[in-house]
């Protein structure tokens, strides 16, 4: 399967420079599939697609932002991968997709997970149904908002409950986990000395890999926000 997808938590997309860095990232990478994590904006239209993607020759559906809060938008070309069903969650977005060249059938999801412990259960149950609804091959990825092991952070800490569940979430379902190229950290808080978190990662289930014959999962330079962006290349050796 030869098939790139981008995440990006841009930390809103109300100024011109995150808009132009997005599209930046996305004609330099070329990707098929793109998603963004707190886009900050109830909704969405053709013309901020267009100026996200660069191009009419693309197709979206989002999740609208509750005020200034959250929101997450998946785009895609057009002739590459069609969209089946789709759910739209609290904390996630899924998209049912068939892919154009070879017919296959799977599950993309996008989350930005809950950064408030009062949800933190909700937001692994929303994950866990979203797998028992579907079937199908699932890649799952974007802003968990939390770490699966100690090594997710430069300095020790973080919410150890929080961590546990993403664990168990992962060994449930069997997930891969691939290591992150060119570095291991995707959020900063941007002071000195810096705290370094692995918070943004794509996660694999066993039949979507078995379609893919050499996924690289990449951390691209941060251009802006406090989150980098990630690539899942689904077949670098090809």
């Amino acid at each position: 399967m030869d098939l790139k997808v981008l995440s990006w938590n841009i930390r809103g997309l109300g100024q011109d420079p995150k808009v132009v860095a997005v599209r930046n990232v996305i004609l330099k990478n070329n990707p098929a599939i793109v998603t963004i994590q707190e886009s900050k904006w109830e909704v969405i239209d053709d013309k901020l697609i267009r100026s996200l993607w660069g191009s009419n020759r693309c197709n979206y559906v989002y999740q609208a932002s509750e005020g200034a809060s959250g929101g997450i938008i998946i785009m895609w070309k057009e002739g590459v991968v069609v969209m089946g069903d789709h759910l739209i969650g609290v904390f996630s977005l899924s998209i049912e997709f068939r892919n154009v060249a070879d017919d296959f059938v799977w599950i993309f999801t996008s989350v930005y997970g809950a950064s408030d412990v009062g949800y933190y259960n909700q937001c692994w149950q929303e994950s866990r149904d979203i797998k028992l609804l579907f079937d199908e091959p699932w890649l799952i990825g974007g802003d968990f908002n939390a770490t699966l092991s100690a090594a997710d952070r430069n300095v020790s800490g973080g919410r150890t409950t929080n961590s546990k569940s993403f664990r168990s979430f992962v060994n449930r379902f069997s997930l891969v986990d691939l290591p992150m190229v060119r570095g291991r950290f995707t959020w900063t808080n941007s002071q000195q000395p810096p705290l370094l978190i692995r918070l943004d990662r794509f996660l694999l289930s066993g039949d979507f890999l078995a379609h893919c014959p050499a996924p690289v999962q990449l951390r691209l330079k941060r251009p802006i926000s406090d989150h980098a962006p990630i690539l899942l290349n689904c077949n670098s050796g090809g």
